[in-house]
């Protein structure tokens, strides 16, 4: 009987090895991936992952933007799928670049509309009789300044 205590603990030992060498692996995975997600009324980088796993949640927030979650294009899911941080940054950039060229886009609807109308307004002042255009003022001219498209936007159009 005294012979199978070595035996047993030893199979013991390698059993929690075993286990606690698969914690600490998996324990690894989990702090390396990464993932985006609103956190109320931000987008945040949160480390972990974002499936919970058996009730508990293994994750935390790693970094907050200044990114607004209403800026998120419909187009991407939150939260995205775990991966490295470089992918979680690379979105984050994404959706700030998405949002940026949507306003630059209304930007230029607007600066467009504005000149479409002055230049209306200038023609039909110059259809007026002579008389009348003396005693009319001149449409004045805009002074919305045309917007700046940046690089990373897709083409928006003429304008």
């Amino acid at each position: 009987p005294r012979r199978r205590w070595p035996l047993v603990t030893t199979v013991l030992v390698v059993l929690i090895l075993l286990v606690g060498g698969g914690l600490f692996v998996g324990w690894r995975y989990v702090v390396g991936q990464y993932y985006v997600d609103a956190d109320g009324t931000h987008v945040s980088i949160y480390r972990g992952i974002s499936q919970p796993i058996a009730w508990m949640h293994f994750s935390s927030v790693y970094k907050r933007t200044g990114v607004l979650a209403n800026e998120v294009p419909a187009t991407l899911q939150l939260p995205t799928n775990s991966g490295s941080l470089a992918q979680a940054k690379q979105t984050v950039t994404t959706i700030q670049q998405t949002w940026t060229c949507k306003q630059v886009g209304q930007q230029q609807a607007q600066y467009t509309q504005t000149w479409n109308t002055y230049n209306s307004d200038v023609a039909a002042y110059r259809k007026l009789p002579a008389k009348q255009r003396k005693r009319t003022h001149a449409p004045s001219r805009p002074t919305i300044a045309k917007p700046t498209v940046p690089a990373y936007c897709p083409a928006q159009g003429a304008g």
